[in-house]
Order: C-alpha cells, then structure tokens, then sequence
C-alpha cells in the first residue's frame, strides 16, 4: 500500500522489528529495498529471515533505549550503539536475531 501512494517527502530512517521485510524469495523485491528504492525512505533496516518474538521484543527494548543516546544521530550511529549494547547481553538468542537484520540506504540518515 505504501508503494501505491504519491510520493509526499521522504521519510530519513524506518526501522522494521519484523520478520521478512528484506527478504527476496527468487529474487523478488521486497518491501525495504523499494522503499529506499522509489525515494520514500533514506534508510530502512529490516530482517532478511524469520526472527523469534521473544528475540524481536527484546531488540526493540534495546533499541528504544539507544534511540535515547545523545550520541546516536543517524541510523548508523544506532546500529553501533545496538551492536555494543548486544555485545554486553551476551544473549545467544539477542546475537542470531540481530545478525538476521541489514541495512538498505544511507547510514548518514537521521532517526
């Protein structure tokens, strides 16, 4: 649907805490990358492959909490804090999640 409507703006960062959303089952596009593709979105950061609820719930607490860090401007910057703050969990199921989820885009795109 959202490929369906007029382009308004372009939206800097959208972040997808689920499953999928840059997968391309045989080749196909996905969601993420035409996004990015037609101008709607500078950076979008989704999943390849099928994340666990438990996992996905626990990445989306960590990520509203390093959305909060004065030092993270852009996407980028998230995906560093995230990867620290992964390293110190020290969490099996936290590690394979976040190894599931790319980034498409500009890294330099603001939250």
């Amino acid at each position: 649907d959202f490929l369906a409507e007029p382009i308004s703006g372009q939206i800097e960062s959208f972040l997808s805490f689920s499953c999928l959303n840059l997968a391309q089952p045989n080749g196909q596009p996905c969601l993420g990358r035409e996004l990015v593709r037609s101008g709607r979105v500078g950076a979008f950061w989704g999943a390849v492959g099928h994340v666990s609820t438990d996992a996905n719930q626990k990445l989306a607490r960590l990520g509203i909490d390093s959305l909060l860090q004065p030092e993270v401007l852009n996407i980028g910057d998230w995906m560093q804090n995230m990867n620290k703050k992964i390293q110190v969990e020290n969490s099996r199921c936290l590690s394979s999640a976040w190894r599931l989820y790319r980034l498409v885009g500009n890294p330099g795109a603001l939250i």
